[in-house]
């Protein structure tokens, strides 16, 4: 497994093309991290859209001064060779792009939330060794490793405290 550490995200200018611009900027994280900048031009007809994910970039990508930031695992790779035919097809039909993992058994020296991740990328190799190779990010929320309020497919209810994102 290899792992990185995301970068914190201190600050975020995002603007609206043909449209307003939206600033916004962590003064405790720059001092501690330095400026990170996050930047992006959105195509959309709603004024409110730059404000909205500059400070979603902030509220869940910041760190605060003496937090350890947000781990991803830049590749998990599994040996399939020793499974059973029902273990492997469970790995390769049960794991999708967007799936929460948990993995268990991990030391108690992992940073936070580090156990909990989001599939990013999926890889097979079908050779000498049967190989799944998984991609992830860390779970976004205010919290290491708890998702955010919003609503999530397939695991959601429409009549949940979950926030309906449209």
């Amino acid at each position: 497994m290899r792992t990185r550490t995301d970068k914190p995200v201190t600050s975020a200018t995002v603007t609206q093309s043909g449209g307003t611009t939206a600033t916004a900027q962590d003064g405790d994280s720059i001092d501690e991290y330095g400026d990170n900048p996050f930047t992006a031009t959105l195509l959309t007809d709603c004024d409110a859209d730059p404000a909205n994910l500059a400070a979603f970039m902030l509220a869940y990508y910041a760190i605060q001064p003496g937090d350890v930031p947000r781990t991803r695992f830049m590749s998990i790779k599994l040996c399939l060779s020793k499974r059973t035919p029902a273990e492997q097809f469970y790995l390769h039909q049960g794991l999708s792009l967007g799936r929460r993992i948990l993995i268990t058994g991990c030391p108690s020296t992992w940073p936070t939330g580090l156990p909990h991740q989001i599939v990013e990328g999926i890889h097979h190799t079908v050779g000498q060794l049967r190989e799944l190779e998984l991609m992830t990010s860390p779970v976004i929320g205010a919290s290491h490793g708890v998702a955010g309020p919003w609503f999530r497919l397939g695991v959601s209810g429409w009549d949940g405290p979950d926030v309906v994102p449209f």
